[in-house]
């Protein structure tokens, strides 16, 4: 149990600390609500800011989650990642970019599949979605050149999520992402390393990406403060290997249903 706490414990803390490069992607939690009901509506904000002596850098998002029948959820999400370098460090500029996700899919209760009661202090809910998105990265380089590159992705996206008690919720995903550069665009002043790289991501394509999502959540049946994490493989160099949020999920019908009572 120890070294598992250790393995979260460093997981945490190197996901803050800025990176120093350009990234032409960034992975994000995807579809993590947990939905487990019909009728259920989830909702969450997150939100990360890091600053070192040579970097900004704030990422966003919003997700929201409908379950129509048992069974089948829908999740739609926006990510948002920006970063400012110092004018100290010449070439490495600044950039931004984001990603808007549809996902839908099947979740279920593995204690009710294998027969297990639920009254157990442990509960697993599993999920899997299917999900498309499409994003755009801009880069600005301290030569005074531009880089604009649109993208699609495709995932498979399984999670466990295990509830201890009543409070606590860890969940884990590992996903599967295709992902493609459909259009790239260098304006003005732009080195030829940062040519390079940027044609290098287009010759390359598709990528197919191993991604690994985490997430700690712990609060009350109406909302909970939630920490994610997500890494990528990164299997090309632009790729960012890790990005983290905290923030809060609020559990619409729940709050509605107590407002009616």
């Amino acid at each position: 149990m120890k070294n598992y706490l250790f393995y979260i414990y460093c997981i945490i803390i190197i996901s803050f600390f800025p990176s120093c490069v350009h990234y032409y992607y960034a992975p994000n939690q995807g579809p993590l609500l947990g939905l487990d009901h019909k009728g259920d509506i989830k909702a969450e904000g997150g939100w990360m800011g890091t600053v070192s002596s040579s970097r900004t850098k704030m990422r966003y998002s919003a997700t929201a989650g409908y379950s129509p029948v048992n069974h089948l959820g829908i999740q739609g999400s926006f990510f948002h990642q920006r970063e400012q370098s110092k004018e100290s460090l010449g070439n490495l500029g600044s950039g931004r970019g984001y990603i808007a996700e549809g996902a839908i899919g099947y979740y279920g209760s593995l204690n009710k599949a294998f027969g297990k009661s639920d009254d157990l202090p442990v509960q697993v809910l599993f999920d899997s979605y299917l999900g498309y998105g499409q994003g755009k990265v801009f880069n600005f380089y301290q030569s005074g050149g531009l880089s604009e590159m649109s993208f699609h992705k495709v995932f498979l996206q399984p999670a466990f999520h295990i509830n201890l008690e009543e409070r606590l919720r860890i969940s884990v995903a590992p996903r599967m992402t295709y992902l493609h550069y459909y259009e790239a665009t260098l304006i003005n002043n732009v080195t030829d390393e940062d040519n390079a790289h940027v044609r290098g991501l287009v010759r390359n394509n598709p990528f197919y990406i191993q991604e690994f999502c985490f997430r700690l959540e712990t609060g009350n049946a109406w909302g909970k403060i939630f920490y994610s994490c997500a890494l990528s493989s990164a299997p090309y160099g632009g790729i960012s290997p890790i990005t983290a949020q905290i923030g809060f999920q609020f559990d619409v019908d729940e709050i509605f249903s107590k407002k009616e009572k």
